[in-house]
């Protein structure tokens, strides 16, 4: 028989070597630059379309409060990052430029499904749950960078066409020429959050869905919500089919049509 003696010390030692392998092969150790944003409260213009009394209304501003912190991630999501999930087969390919995905430019020509896709994947990986944000979230992380639709003021009109195109115009008067190629991250500087590019030449998909309020005379008030489209946000808001990756090709975006679609998540 052959006994072996160990030293405490040493097997003390061998024990905290594997607690160390383990720990660092648990989920709880997640990468992802997140910021955090205090408890607090945000008014914005309620996405969506709204009727009074049988004609097309502004919409309404509307506050909300968040009384947790807000996590979300300071950068969009990388061609590198979702590139992992495609290798993972968790996500679809995307259309990319030629060479190796780049870890400093954000991903684009993605649709809110593979958005979606990749928040599901990321949450597996990391064991938190990863998720778009929703319109009111996105307005108070974007803070003074959120820019909504145009505001309509006083468009006093009946006729829905005429409404539409006095929006286009006001869309139009406001835009600033945009290159569509997509720019390293923090090429469009930081925010009061510390979050890079917010409403730079990436728009970014929310969990919003599309909706029409009608409000009707005596106070009643009837919603009709479309979920296979959903609230894009960046330099104007936009609505989206979800399986649409290029909203230039349409997908009922209205007015002038988002440069790229990119996404961009918060941590529960």
């Amino acid at each position: 028989m052959i006994s072996t003696r160990i030293a405490l010390p040493a097997l003390l030692a061998a024990a905290s070597a594997l607690g160390s392998l383990a720990f660092a092969a648990l989920p709880d150790r997640d990468p992802t630059d997140l910021v955090t944003i205090a408890p607090g409260r945000v008014t914005f213009q309620a996405p969506g379309d709204f009727v009074r009394d049988g004609r097309p209304a502004a919409a309404p501003s509307i506050d909300v409060g968040f009384e947790r912190p807000l996590r979300v991630m300071r950068r969009q999501v990388s061609e590198a990052d979702y590139a992992a999930c495609v290798a993972d087969g968790a996500c679809a390919e995307v259309d990319r430029p030629d060479g190796p995905p780049r870890g400093d430019v954000p991903v684009v020509g993605v649709s809110w499904r593979d958005a979606t896709a990749y928040a599901a994947w990321l949450s597996a990986r990391t064991g938190h749950r990863y998720r778009l944000p929703s319109d009111a979230e996105w307005a108070r992380f974007a803070a003074e960078a959120f820019v909504g639709e145009p505001r309509e003021s006083e468009i006093d009109t009946t006729d829905p066409i005429a409404r539409r195109l006095a929006l286009y115009r006001a869309e139009a008067e406001g835009a600033r020429p945009i290159d569509r190629a997509p720019k390293p991250f923090g090429a469009f500087g930081r925010n009061t959050h510390g979050l890079e590019d917010v409403s730079g030449n990436v728009w970014e998909w929310t969990d919003g869905c599309w909706t029409r309020t009608v409000l009707e005379a005596g106070g009643e008030v009837r919603e009709t919500r479309n979920c296979g489209v959903r609230v894009v946000e960046g330099r104007h808001r936009g609505y989206v089919s979800d399986f649409v990756r290029d909203p230039r090709g349409g997908g009922c975006s209205a007015g002038t049509p988002p440069a790229n679609l990119g996404l961009r998540l918060v941590r529960d």
